[in-house]
């Protein structure tokens, strides 16, 4: 089927630069091509990323997103840190008395310094290693060509499945310096992206941070990758316990999850953890984190790894201290020494009080 422009439209019409179609239209995603659009509608004055988001409905994650890719590749410009508006070569288009379809060229990325080649990551010093994808500087061109192969064509295809949306520039980035930088295989990235999608965490910040932690403790094979999620599935399954247990609202602090972690390392069982929250309850005490890991260290001094043995040991303590048979600890004092310096002193004051 053939569609046309209905001509009725033109009524109010504005520029877009012919580079934005020729040179990216394939790399922008949809919201990044929404956002450009109103910036080009809106081309004279100042708008801010919130007002983008609320303009086309969606997250201002996304809008300054689409910030980075159109200023990386030389479309829009940046005023301070919350307004952007097109650049000089986009609003002098806008002006022009020439028709729409005359050629505007956009100013063309500066070429980086040495080729960029899948086979040759580009990694910086080691005094300043990256932890974040947003530190891997390359272009959207740039970007495009590392992800040319056949390879990486199949990671990002297969990341989209797993995220269950369209790739942006910014998760693209994300994904190619996990490879190049990190030194990721493709098939761990993807188990990577699984785990994260899992647990609903699929940013890029907290993607990033997971892999530098495997790039660094070598979780670069199938069967480490398995090994790894396996043990956060538990960890991230424990923790979501505890908060139920303690009736956490939010995300543990610091202090409550390195406890947490602590109680795994050791091996705690869940429910001895809720026997010890029951003690505190049942002593009047709060029922809070640290009050019930002072708890369990005591357990774990007397070797009390099982919620029967704990009770056990309760019970043993109420026998003692209500046995009339237990004999009594002996006084520290002679009661008959004290009997006979405290009558004649009685006496005395009582003959005092006569006269």
């Amino acid at each position: 089927m053939d569609y046309y422009l209905d001509a009725g439209c033109y009524g109010n019409i504005f520029a877009v630069p012919s580079a934005v179609v020729d040179n990216y239209i394939k790399l922008a995603s949809g919201s990044a091509v929404k956002v450009l659009l109103y910036i080009l509608r809106n081309n004279g004055r100042n708008v801010s990323s919130t007002e983008i988001a609320a303009a086309i409905n969606i997250n201002p994650d996304d809008v300054k997103d689409a910030f980075n890719f159109w200023e990386g590749v030389g479309i829009i410009g940046n005023r301070g840190t919350e307004q952007s508006t097109a650049s000089e070569s986009a609003r002098k288009d806008h002006n022009r008395t020439a028709p729409v379809s005359q050629p505007v060229s956009a100013p063309s990325p500066q070429p980086a310094n040495t080729a960029v080649t899948e086979s040759a990551p580009a990694k910086t010093n080691s005094s300043s290693v990256q932890v974040t994808s947003a530190s891997f500087q390359r272009t959207p061109t740039e970007l495009q060509q590392l992800c040319s192969t056949s390879e990486m064509k199949a990671v990002l295809d297969m990341a989209q499945q797993i995220l269950g949306s369209t790739i942006n520039h910014t998760m693209m980035r994300s994904i190619i310096w996990q490879h190049e930088y990190l030194g990721l295989k493709p098939d761990v990235i993807l188990m990577l992206l699984t785990y994260c999608a899992s647990i609903g965490k699929t940013s890029t910040t907290y993607i990033d941070t997971i892999a530098v932690d495997w790039s660094q403790n070598d979780i670069n094979t199938a069967e480490k990758a398995d090994a790894e999620i396996a043990r956060r599935s538990a960890a991230h399954s424990f923790t979501a316990k505890m908060a139920s247990e303690f009736g956490l609202k939010r995300k543990p602090t610091p202090e409550q999850q390195m406890i947490f972690d602590e109680w795994i390392a050791k091996g705690f069982d869940t429910d001895l953890i809720a026997c010890a929250c029951e003690r505190a309850v049942d002593q009047g005490k709060p029922l809070t984190v640290k009050y019930v890991n002072g708890i369990l260290g005591n357990w774990e001094k007397a070797g009390i790894k099982t919620r029967e043995q704990a009770k056990s040991e309760f019970s043993n303590k109420k026998t003692a201290a209500y046995n009339p048979n237990v004999p009594k600890k002996k006084a520290s004092y002679d009661i008959n020494k004290v009997k006979e310096y405290a009558i004649p002193f009685a006496e005395n004051v009582h003959k005092g009080d006569e006269n």
